[in-house]
């Protein structure tokens, strides 16, 4: 780093100086539950720095970071890319199910008790975890409709029209009249931050990097 990028560092770090911008790409269920908090707090704190969102699905994400769409976004992990990734949280699968559909032993499920069984997907793209769950245990599922948004699902299993695999943080807090089932073994997803690999990233991504890994872990 020369002296001249050095010198802007500290100015930017400097009593309320920061500026720039960030552009974060993020999934469904972490736009809904994770980043109104995240931005909100982020922009009382540093009002300087100029935050925008994409939303899309898990392709969409990674390709908009290895572009350089986006300077962070929220992704699966591993990728299995050349990608500096930076883990959040375990987020558990659950199977939802109508409110009066009994499965397994009433409490939990294994993947045998979902052999053969009705669900709701959704298109490639956004059911990474419901396929890679579905190709560990080998089921065979009938797929009855192929939802994008998550709370057109849980529409639509509660009007009894199916069941689904559904990551915990995109059912918390629902009102939908579902039952939630977790999986015995747990299965899940591992959340985390993606950047690229190669590029120094801005002061004002670094500062958006860390501000986010700190609230998660709160």
């Amino acid at each position: 780093m020369s002296f001249a990028d050095a010198y802007c560092c500290a100015l930017f770090r400097c009593g309320g100086l920061e500026k720039g911008s960030v552009n974060i790409g993020a999934f469904s269920s972490v736009c809904l539950k994770w980043l109104p908090d995240i931005l909100q707090g982020f922009a009382k704190e540093y009002p300087n720095i100029e935050v925008s969102v994409l939303q899309g699905d898990y392709d969409d994400v990674l390709h908009w970071v290895k572009e350089g769409i986006v300077d962070i976004g929220f992704e699966t992990l591993p990728t299995g890319e050349n990608l500096l990734e930076t883990p959040l949280r375990e987020d558990r699968l659950l199977c939802v199910a109508p409110k009066n559909y009994s499965l397994g032993n009433g409490k939990s499920v294994s993947a045998s008790d979902l052999e053969d069984e009705t669900f709701i997907i959704q298109r490639d793209g956004y059911d990474t975890d419901t396929q890679k769950f579905l190709k560990k245990h080998s089921l065979k599922v009938r797929a009855s409709h192929r939802v994008d948004d998550d709370r057109a699902i849980l529409s639509f299993i509660e009007k009894g029209l199916g069941i689904s695999m559904m990551p915990e943080l995109a059912v918390s807090g629902t009102k939908a009249k579902v039952k939630l089932y977790p999986v015995k073994p747990e299965e899940s997803r591992l959340i985390g931050l993606i950047t690229q690999n190669k590029v120094d990233l801005s002061p004002a991504t670094k500062t958006m990097l860390e501000y986010i890994v700190e609230h998660i872990k709160e």
